[in-house]
This record gives C-alpha cells, sequence and structure tokens, in this order.
C-alpha cells in the first residue's frame, strides 16, 4: 500500500505511473500465488505464524512433536494445549498435514526414491508413509508422482 501511494504521488508521466502499477500489480499477484499459505492465519498471533512457518520449513518437518517445542519460548507441554486453542488441530495432526504437503511436493519436484522422501518427512518406516500418504492423498506415493509425471507430458 505504501508503494501504491508513492506511486500515485510521485510526479512521473502517465505511462510511467501505469508501468509502474502493472509492475505492483504483478509482483502482488506472485506473493498471492506463491505466498500465500493456507496453512497461516492474520488471527493468529505472530509467534503463531512463525512457528508454523519453521515447523514447515525442511530441517524441521522432520522433527518430533516434543522437539518442535524448541522453535518457541513455551515448553511442550503449554505448546500442545495452545496450538489447539488457535487452529483447531492437534499439533501432530497440523504436522501430519505439513508433512504430506512436503512429501507431494518432493514427489513432484524431485527424482528422490519414495524411501528418501519418508525418510526427509521424519518417517523410520517406509510402509507406514505409504498408509499415511495413501490415507491422505487416496493413492499410494508412486502412484501420485506416475499420475502427475502423466499429466505433464501431455503438455
Amino acid at each position: 500500500q505504501k508503494t501504491l501511494h508513492a506511486i500515485q504521488i510521485t510526479n512521473i508521466s502517465n505511462q510511467k505511473r501505469i508501468t509502474a502499477l502493472t509492475k505492483l500489480l504483478w509482483l502482488e499477484g506472485i506473493k498471492l500465488i506463491y505466498r500465500k499459505d493456507p496453512l497461516l492465519n492474520q488471527e493468529y498471533p505472530e509467534w503463531l505464524n512463525n512457528f508454523i512457518n519453521d515447523i514447515q520449513k525442511p530441517q524441521n518437518i522432520c522433527r518430533k512433536v516434543s522437539e518442535l517445542s524448541e522453535l518457541t519460548y513455551f515448553s511442550n507441554r503449554h505448546l500442545t494445549r495452545l496450538f489447539p486453542k488457535y487452529t483447531g488441530k492437534t499439533l501432530n495432526e497440523f504436522l501430519l498435514v505439513a508433512r504430506m504437503n512436503y512429501a507431494a511436493m518432493l514427489l513432484r519436484t524431485t527424482q528422490q526414491s519414495v524411501l528418501q522422501i519418508s525418510e526427509a518427512v521424519g518417517y523410520d518406516s517406509l510402509g507406514h508413509f505409504i498408509r499415511i500418504f495413501k490415507e491422505h492423498f487416496k493413492t499410494t506415493p508412486k502412484q501420485y508422482r506416475m499420475t502427475f509425471h502423466c499429466q505433464e507430458e501431455e503438455f
């Protein structure tokens, strides 16, 4: 909004103003497409949005729930009680969704094996990972990857 106001009040030609506004709108659109995270919420306190961002990072997504409180100023017990009050989900439920979304992204964008991906998202058992993935996406990781790559080849 500050940038928009600055463009409106600057003494530049209409063509330059239109070009600047077009670029601004394009950048804002890109931000909305790529930065819009359905897991974040403007009504959450800042610490919670920061925590949600942190637990979705590759280095944290594989951590155990009991270790995630290290990313906040809360004890594990307090965090696991406080988290559902804001999100409506337990920290375990939330982490499962984040892990499955990250695993799906890895299946779409890398050639890592399903075993490597299961380890990357914190599963010790490949069978358990496949079962959870199938419950979440209604397909196995291998089928998910094949479906995605087949769709790409059609274009």
